[in-house]
């Protein structure tokens, strides 16, 4: 799965806290960063348990296809994504109901939310 990673510059990760919400992390290769979108305007540390467990995941995973495979040519600039800086999205929709599930009305909030970032870094 990690393998598969390395054909895009972008990768989604939808994120949930505690099972009561959701945001959107975002894998940017290109610009060496995570992008968060998080409708609850949280503060952007890397002090997310969350986000970091899922990071790390990916980063074991990715460092094992490097020792495996050290010819694979992919256009990432390194697997450290750990250590990649954190931005927030910045003037996103607010989720209105204060409980945020996995219904379809969040479903479609997080569609909104990936739009936002196509539509952000389309032109960057």
């Amino acid at each position: 799965m990690a393998r598969d990673y390395l054909a895009f510059d972008m990768i989604f990760l939808p994120i949930n806290i505690k099972d009561t919400h959701w945001y959107l992390a975002v894998l940017n290769a290109k610009r060496r960063e995570v992008q968060i979108l998080d409708s609850l305007a949280k503060p952007i540390s890397k002090d997310r348990p969350d986000l970091r467990r899922v990071l790390l995941a990916i980063e074991r995973g990715l460092h094992g296809i490097e020792n495996q495979h050290p010819q694979l040519k992919h256009d990432w600039p390194d697997f450290n994504i750990t250590e990649w800086e954190y931005n927030k999205v910045q003037k996103l929709p607010k989720h209105g109901d204060g409980w945020v599930t996995q219904t379809l009305p969040h479903d479609i909030h997080i569609i909104q939310l990936r739009k936002r970032v196509i539509l952000t870094t389309k032109f960057l």
